[in-house]
């Protein structure tokens, strides 16, 4: 296990006082390759059809509903396909969920930092396993269903936000995004770490005023080899607390401050939500275990409805397993042909997911890989079976009973 800190200076917080180490405010700095793809990449999209008057096309032609009024909320502007048709879907499919720029990584052991006078607390970044993708294989699975019609917001301070590309099913949305700024993007702090399912991706940064999140649970992630100071390119993994059927467009919400997030006592703020007109949702396949728990199961993600995998609190104010997604310890797909998927294991520092969030009483996560549904023979979960978190206190997590609950296709 590799050992890494936050600082620059070389040292651990056990070196010296912890006040020392404030939340690292650093600035990506971006060799003169990735300068010159950036440049070639606006020159190529200055010379596609129709991009001349792209700021000043009619609102009409944006096919996005506002849901709310407020006067210094961000103005959204249309931007023609053809603009952004310069990368094929095997580029979207490979950035999103191959290797087009990630990496596999090892566990590394770092530390969280607080605000105040709370130490950091170690934390165990766990490992992540990224494969190749199979652009046929992708394209057969989602290519119709990708929707390639940008959205664009722009905010009052500056930034542009603009949607390129996107896919869903009934409980998972991924999309990828440019985020610009002359002068350099200031609303969203990211690093290397921050690229790590374990911190969920890049967050607001300080002193921001503009800010978004689609329809669910979302981390973002920022791919390092095509973005600048100015423009970042990422990707988003949003999970849904409800499904979003056949037929409707996710939603996008906009935040804007009047003032920057911090300053502001009342934190007044203007929220508007926009479609996101990718409306055909890929299909799911259903697995189900013989307590009768189900997982749903797309190429993007799974939903495990935990329930029926635990026993109910025999009081209303009992501690509810099935409220907590860390009693889920492990999920394991099973392939037809032999072969395995660890979507994550918790106490073995393994995590294959790009977002997971519970919702009530089940687990939604979005894969780091392309899953073929037809190709899953069953579905493995471990979960805990202590009924009460005060027995599990004098215990390693690594030492957690953990029982196996098989699923099959129902």
């Amino acid at each position: 296990m590799n050992e890494t800190y936050f600082d620059t200076q070389g040292t651990s917080p056990a070196d010296v006082g912890f006040e020392q180490f404030a939340e690292p405010q650093t600035r990506h700095e971006f060799s003169a390759q990735y300068q010159d793809r950036r440049r070639a990449l606006i020159q190529e999209v200055a010379r596609q059809p129709g991009t001349r008057n792209a700021r000043t096309a009619s609102k009409a032609a944006t096919r996005i509903t506002w849901r709310a009024a407020a006067a210094v909320a961000a103005v959204c502007v249309a931007l023609p396909a053809a603009a952004w048709a310069i990368t094929s879907h095997a580029d979207f499919f490979a950035g999103a969920l191959g290797d087009g720029w990630r990496e596999s990584q090892s566990a590394e052991q770092s530390y969280q930092y607080h605000d105040g006078e709370k130490p950091p607390t170690p934390v165990v970044y766990p490992a992540s396993e990224v494969v190749q993708l199979d652009a046929e294989a992708a394209e057969a699975l989602l290519g119709d269903a990708v929707c390639d019609e940008p959205v664009a917001v722009s905010a009052p301070d500056g930034h542009e936000l603009t949607i390129t590309s996107a896919v869903r099913s009934e409980n998972a949305l991924v999309y990828r995004f440019t985020l610009h700024r002359d002068g350099g993007v200031t609303c969203l702090q990211w690093d290397e770490h921050t690229n790590n399912v374990a911190a969920k991706g890049a967050h607001m940064a300080p002193g921001s005023q503009f800010s978004w999140s689609a329809a669910g649970d979302e981390f973002v992630y920022i791919d390092p080899t095509t973005s600048t100071a100015d423009t970042l390119v990422g990707y988003a993994y949003s999970v849904f607390g409800e499904p979003v059927p056949q037929g409707q467009p996710a939603t996008l919400t906009v935040y804007t401050w009047d003032v920057p997030f911090e300053d502001s006592e009342e934190e007044q703020f203007h929220t508007q939500s926009y479609e996101i007109p990718c409306t055909k949702a890929v299909e799911s396949a259903t697995f189900a275990s013989a307590e009768g728990s189900t997982v749903a199961l797309s190429p993007l993600g799974l939903v495990l409805d935990g329930r029926a995998l635990f026993a109910e609190p025999s009081e209303p104010e009992d501690y509810d397993m099935a409220q907590d997604p860390i009693n889920v310890r492990t999920i394991t797909v099973k392939m037809v042909d032999g072969g395995t998927y660890t979507v994550f294991d918790r106490a073995g520092n393994l995590d294959n997911t790009l977002s997971a969030c519970g919702f009530d009483a089940s687990l939604s996560v979005a894969f780091n890989r392309l899953v073929d549904p037809a190709h899953i023979a069953s579905i493995e979960v471990g979960v805990t079976d202590v009924q009460d978190m005060d027995d599990l206190h004098d215990l390693a997590e690594a030492e957690w009973p953990v029982r196996t609950v098989a699923y099959n296709r129902s």
